[in-house]
């Protein structure tokens, strides 16, 4: 299922190279310019977005939970596409990740800064169901693996 995810991703314009190539740290390209003002204190659901609008085909989008002040879990998504699943940690603006795709077996390492995107203040119901697609993918994960998935220690960076 590694080109299931590889394929998400390089649609989402969030991939250059095949997962399989991430062992090495590299530069992933995203589309959009937006800079929003640092995410707040407290956990919570939250939208980001290229787009300022959501639903916009075309745009991503990250949808996560904060849990625990620096625990984050959620997905990257294009509207009407495909998403891919997350958990991993925040400190300040950057979010270290382990991703991964519906019915991979290992998690792939991944940065996201929030800077590049823009918050948007509401969740819809499509956000709340992908959150709860993903908790379950993260669950059944940790189940087959015996442990939760972790965020890398050497992530690849998405970046504009």
């Amino acid at each position: 299922m590694q080109h299931l995810l590889a394929a998400s991703l390089a649609l989402a314009g969030l991939l250059v190279a095949p997962v399989a190539a991430l062992a090495q740290p590299q530069t992933i390209m995203a589309a959009g310019t937006a800079i929003q003002p640092a995410i707040g204190q407290a956990d919570g659901t939250y939208l980001y977005s290229t787009s300022n609008q959501p639903d916009q085909v075309g745009s991503e989008y990250v949808v996560f939970e904060r849990r625990g002040g620096t625990q984050v879990s959620g997905a990257l998504y294009l509207p009407s596409s495909e998403f891919a699943c997350f958990s991993g940690s925040l400190q300040g603006q950057s979010m270290n990740l382990a991703v991964i795709g519906v019915g991979d077996t290992q998690p792939h390492p991944f940065n996201v800064n929030l800077n590049q995107y823009q918050r948007l203040q509401q969740v819809s119901a499509n956000d709340r169901r992908i959150l709860g697609m993903c908790a379950q993918v993260n669950e059944q994960y940790a189940r087959m693996q015996g442990a939760p998935i972790q965020a890398a220690s050497n992530p690849v960076s998405l970046q504009k």
